[in-house]
């Protein structure tokens, strides 16, 4: 019988050994779970931060595209005011037509900004929400920790308690089997008919129900039966306590589960940004190659090359008149065949400069069409006709610029034999 008990009390320290381990497992998922709530936390704040800047970035973004709009705008007041000033009666049409077609674009590209903004506002309204939610979730988990934290600290100081107790009771029961005589203990008889359940939380025990004398037991104090009375309730007790770790293990499980949804779900919403991010950077590099294009086609058009050209044949035009002026002044009777053909070189220089003025007013003409055509496509077959016929009229250009050349040089060359003869 001594023996037994000594097995029921190793019994009971492997089972108090087991209940520390578990605690101690227990602790470590604690500790598990508080890393894990630090780092939701680390995760919030970094996706706060990120927000922000990227917040920041959208708005100096929509601020750079709305002054890029107010620039345009004033560009293409500006020009066309200058279109309007430059361009005859008959073409003032065209150029309603092509202030109509920027208004366009322009209502165009400002409902375009509102859609970024209210998509802005609605991504916005989404990630608070995304954060408020993962707030509520780290203090729920933040909760939990600290219940499960007390409960084991309750639990490993019952456990404490009910060690220093078994110990005690080991102890007296020792003692009290030690002060017998041999044959008082050998008289003891077992009695089938009484048992006591010594199960201990779940643990793996191989002790069978005993019978234990009810009557004429002199070896065993009464107050032993009372203590395993006692051990047996504690045993209950830490089935209990065992029970509510293993439903707090459950509920840190699915606290798990719900904390790697909301990592998952931060992550599709952090692709989805930066998808969102990457269109707006599409868009402003397609706006801006847009509005590099246009902008190249205005300068062909307002300022092409071959407006000082002009500006410089006129000039050498009006040199050349005076000149002829000059040589009429001082009558020369002896060069007057030579000042008729002067006369009749320059008739030619102001024909073929109003032929070349006629074709670079067609020239000009074939520019805003090719504006316009950029603006708003049509067809690929319009584009090859207009560039077809801005090729003829800069190979028009061309020889009308030959013929001018030659003939400056004929009248160079009358000038040279007009000044040798006189």
């Amino acid at each position: 019988l001594l023996e037994k008990l000594r097995q029921r009390i190793q019994d009971r320290d492997v089972a108090l050994e087991s209940m520390e381990s578990l605690l101690r497992a227990k602790g470590l998922e604690v500790e598990q779970l508080s890393a894990t709530c630090q780092n939701l936390q680390w995760l919030k704040e970094e996706l706060e931060t990120k927000f922000s800047h990227w917040q920041k970035e959208q708005e100096g973004i929509i601020q750079q595209l709305q002054t890029s709009l107010h620039d345009r705008n004033k560009e293409v007041e500006d020009l066309s005011a200058t279109l309007l000033c430059k361009l005859g009666p008959g073409q003032s049409e065209i150029a309603e037509e092509l202030c109509q077609r920027l208004q366009r674009k322009e209502r165009m590209l400002q409902d375009l900004l509102s859609d970024r903004n209210k998509q802005m506002v609605e991504h916005e309204l989404e990630i608070q929400g995304l954060l408020q939610s993962m707030s509520t979730r780290e203090q729920e988990s933040q909760a939990a920790a600290e219940k499960m934290v007390q409960a084991l600290m309750e639990r490993n100081s019952e456990l404490q308690a009910l060690r220093q107790y078994l110990g005690g009771r080991d102890f007296m029961v020792s003692q009290a089997l030690t002060s017998h005589q041999p044959a008082e203990v050998t008289s003891i008889s077992p009695q089938p008919g009484e048992q006591t359940d010594q199960a201990s939380m779940h643990i793996r025990s191989r002790d069978d129900d005993t019978s234990l004398p009810a009557k004429g037991d002199t070896g065993i104090p009464s107050s032993s039966l009372g203590d395993l009375d006692t051990v047996s309730g504690l045993e209950k007790e830490l089935s209990h306590a065992k029970e509510e770790l293993e439903l707090m293990a459950k509920k840190e499980r699915e606290s798990r589960v719900e904390l790697s949804a909301l990592q998952s779900m931060m992550a599709v919403q952090e692709e989805e940004l930066q998808v969102q991010a990457a269109d707006m950077e599409s868009l402003t590099r397609n706006m801006q190659i847009k509005e590099d294009l246009i902008k190249d086609l205005q300068m062909q058009l307002v300022d092409p090359e071959d407006i000082p050209a002009m500006e410089r044949l006129t000039q050498e035009v009006l040199l050349l008149r005076e000149k002829v002026a000059s040589v009429e002044s001082q009558g020369q009777e002896a060069s007057g065949n030579r000042r008729q053909q002067l006369l009749l070189m320059l008739e030619g220089l102001v024909d073929e400069r109003s032929r070349l003025n006629e074709a670079l007013q067609a020239e000009r003409q074939l520019y805003s069409s090719l504006v316009k055509f950029h603006a708003h496509p049509e067809s690929s077959e319009r584009n090859r006709t207009l560039q077809v016929e801005l090729e003829g009229a800069q190979v028009l250009r061309g020889r009308l610029e030959e013929v001018l050349g030659r003939s400056l040089e004929r009248l160079s060359r009358l000038e040279t034999l007009a000044a040798i003869g006189g």
